[in-house]
């Protein structure tokens, strides 16, 4: 019994059991997550706790990776910096706070019982812009003076929300949006916990947007557009001569970037019209393998001293995709930076004052997913140009075009931020085994090297030995889509026996998660995938199409019939695995996931039977029409509207073939999920029922909502998914 147990601690399978896998202190710790760089950008400030447990606390380090500090107060981490980079201000409390290196203490310049938001500093450096009571006001500290800028009374329209984008330099304009959410649904996710229950209502819809510039010594509002838009990014010129949009349509079918120029000269001219005059008419691309970039629409606004071009337009028959789109003026000239899929991978673009037509900065068949200015003639990015699993860090010289690489290791980095000086940039770091961690490179260095400044791992994940997945690119069956998968197999691997496979499917959709690194999203399955590795698992991952990192195509292929590509993919991993080995069993395939991998494994358990033999379903998806009523800016871009295109809803929802379903499932689902709605499980399980279905199972959760908090709820749930799998796989 001693050598025994001796054996277990030297392999450090003590601590691999489900209950430490779930319960705090958490074996992985907790991740650093980077909140802002202090005022004076000589520290980081990130979300941690270093007791490994899910209350977190500020800290903050040096650039070099020294003194790190716990902070009671983390006011500075919401700082906005005036353009001198001496003072700031922030809000905290109801009041508006003014600090920096030229005071003793922080001091108060306003306290309202009104809500404060968008702070914006003028380049006078004492001038402050901001939205209070649905209006905007400047605050001038020499001499103090407070003034009210607009007069718009919505005190009648709760649905109205003000936004203040950005302010330009002269003063003379204050961008501002205003958002009507008027067409929203009320969606009810009803609370069973209390003493009463309550109806957890919660409005859901896509708002229509007004952009207006404002005109502060007139006070007058000048719409530039409104509608159904969503704007993704903006940005001000380093002259204030321009203001960019980038935006997307509510069916993320068309992305256009705007450039609006401010002729502050000209004088005012009488246009009724509240849209661009177009110069040239601007060809509308229906195909996804296309975009345009376009030399029109050049016209003119009421007042006339602004014109407009339009310097991108992209139609597309799958989805537009805003999250890796990057997008700002030169920090001092007029040029302009976009990222877009233009040649169906997300590259750099950039276009000069002058011009209308944005030039190509990078090419090939990789994804650009982060890119910045780091002066007015380089560019710095991170790619996975040397392999889908892999993010490394670049320098681009836009003098000749030419790239230098910035960091040489293999690993997986992501989340960048650069700071006001453009001399550190800073990132999370992960490889195999290996959670994040935060990364600092000094970018003006001749010779970068990556620094960690955090150390976020407790010494009892090291002290097990983690197995490193295989990680494999394999082809699917159309012989021409690359696919990447993870491959776990059992800790005492034996290449004659034939093991059961459990199909780990991620969510989202849209998502990366087969890379060489440790999951940012899914710590807990993967702990869990060697916990299975224990029990004779061999557990495999597959990024399906749909999953970001691998070009617009790849990602587009499954508009209008989800779950048709991805799960074709996921079946070609697991023949890839039975023809490069032969060591899995077939008959024995078990599939399980949340979100959207909870109903992936509903939709390949209905579709496909003789591949899947067992299905667990977490807080899954089974309807797609109730999914587009809670979040229609997920469902309508993938799937359109339901009452134009039901077929697409139909096909692609588990609901639709319950009655026929052959195999066991089992539903886990938080009752007061206001995401993938509780809804979702009853009608699924009201079919099987309803068609005679036996072999299924439900748990509900009743105090949690899609993601779970209550470790005891997640031990549970797993601990019911490993016992389900034992039941129909051995």
């Amino acid at each position: 019994m001693i050598i025994f147990v001796f054996m277990l601690l030297l392999n450090g399978l003590d601590t691999l059991q489900l209950k430490t896998i779930f319960h705090e202190p958490y074996l992985a710790g907790v991740r650093p997550d980077f909140r802002s760089f202090s005022p004076d950008q000589n520290r980081v400030y990130f979300s941690w706790n270093d007791s490994s447990k899910s209350n977190l606390h500020t800290y903050s380090v040096s650039l070099d990776g020294r003194n790190t500090q716990h902070h009671q107060e983390d006011s500075e981490t919401r700082a906005v910096i005036a353009p001198d980079g001496r003072q700031w201000v922030y809000l905290n409390q109801g009041r508006l706070w003014l600090d920096g290196s030229r005071y003793d203490e922080p001091r108060i310049l306003l306290e309202t019982e009104f809500i404060i938001s968008d702070l914006h500093w003028l380049d006078d450096n004492k001038t402050i812009y901001f939205i209070m009571n649905k209006n905007v006001w400047s605050l001038n500290q020499d001499p103090f003076t407070l003034r009210q800028l607009s007069n718009w009374d919505y005190s009648d329209n709760q649905y109205i929300h003000i936004r203040l984008l950005a302010v330009t330099g002269n003063g003379k304009f204050a961008v501002l949006q205003q958002s009507d959410t008027s067409g929203y649904l009320d969606i009810l996710f009803p609370e069973y916990v209390d003493t009463l229950v309550r109806d957890g209502t919660t409005r859901r819809g896509q708002s229509l947007i007004s952009l207006f510039l404002l005109d502060i010594r007139s006070r007058e509002r000048h719409l530039l557009f409104d509608g159904e838009w969503t704007i993704s990014n903006h940005s001000i010129s380093a002259s204030n001569t321009f203001f960019a949009v980038d935006r997307i349509d509510h069916a993320m079918k068309r992305r256009e970037i705007i450039r609006y120029h401010i002729n502050e000269g000209q004088n005012k001219q009488e246009n009724n019209s509240n849209s661009p005059k177009r110069r040239n008419e601007i060809g509308h691309e229906e195909h996804s393998q296309k975009e345009e970039s376009a030399s029109g629409y050049t016209g003119h606004f009421s007042p006339g001293f602004i014109s407009v071009d339009t310097l991108l337009i992209k139609t597309t028959e799958g989805w537009v995709y805003p999250d890796h789109h990057t997008f700002s003026f030169a920090p001092e000239s007029d040029q302009l930076l976009f990222t877009s899929e233009m040649d169906g991978w997300n590259h750099i673009y950039t276009v000069d004052a002058d011009q209308n037509r944005p030039q190509q900065r990078t090419r090939g068949h990789f994804e650009v997913p982060w890119a910045d200015w780091q002066s007015a003639h380089s560019i710095l990015y991170a790619s996975n140009e040397k392999d889908p699993g892999e993010r490394r860090i670049y320098r681009l010289d836009l003098s000749n075009n030419s790239v230098r690489e910035l960091t040489s290791e293999e690993a997986y980095r992501n989340n960048f931020f650069l700071n006001r000086d453009r001399t550190h940039l800073v990132y999370e770091k992960t490889g195999w085994n290996q959670p994040a961690d935060l990364h600092v490179l000094d970018v003006q260095s001749r010779h970068p090297s990556e620094t960690r400044i955090t150390r976020s791992v407790p010494d009892r994940f090291l002290n097990i030995d983690w197995q490193q997945p295989e990680y494999v690119r394999f082809m699917s069956r159309d012989g021409q889509t690359p696919l990447s998968m993870n491959i776990l197999r059992p800790i005492d691997f034996n290449p004659e026996k034939n093991y059961p496979v459990i199909v780990f499917v991620h969510g989202a959709g849209s998502l990366q998660n087969v890379f060489k690194g440790w999951s940012e999203y899914y710590a807990r399955e993967y702990m869990f995938h060697q916990f299975l590795n224990q029990h004779d698992y061999v557990v495999i991952e597959v990024d399906y199409r749909h999953s970001t990192g691998y070009g617009r195509a790849f990602r587009e292929d499954v508009t209008n019939w989800m779950g048709h590509y991805e799960l074709r993919d996921i079946i070609d991993g697991l023949d890839y695995v039975e023809n490069n080995g032969g060591y899995i069993d077939r008959n024995r395939v078990g599939i399980y996931g949340g979100s959207y991998g909870g109903f992936m494994a509903l939709y390949a358990v209905s579709r496909s039977p003789e591949n899947f033999q067992a299905a667990a379903a977490l807080r899954a998806v089974t309807n797609w029409e109730n999914y587009y009523y809670a979040n229609p800016w997920y469902t309508r871009p993938r799937l359109g509207v339901p009452d134009e295109q039901p077929e697409h809803y139909e096909r692609s929802s588990p609901i639709t073939y319950a009655d026929s379903l052959q195999r066991p499932v089992i539903l886990f689902h938080g009752l007061m999920d206001d995401n993938v709605g509780f809804q979702d499980a009853m009608q699924y399980v009201n079919q099987l029922i309803a068609s005679g279905n036996t072999h299924f199972d439900l748990m509900v959760y009743p105090s949690e909502r899609h993601s779970f908090e209550s470790p005891e709820s997640w031990y549970d749930e797993y601990k019911r998914i490993f016992h389900f799998f034992e039941g129909h796989l051995k």
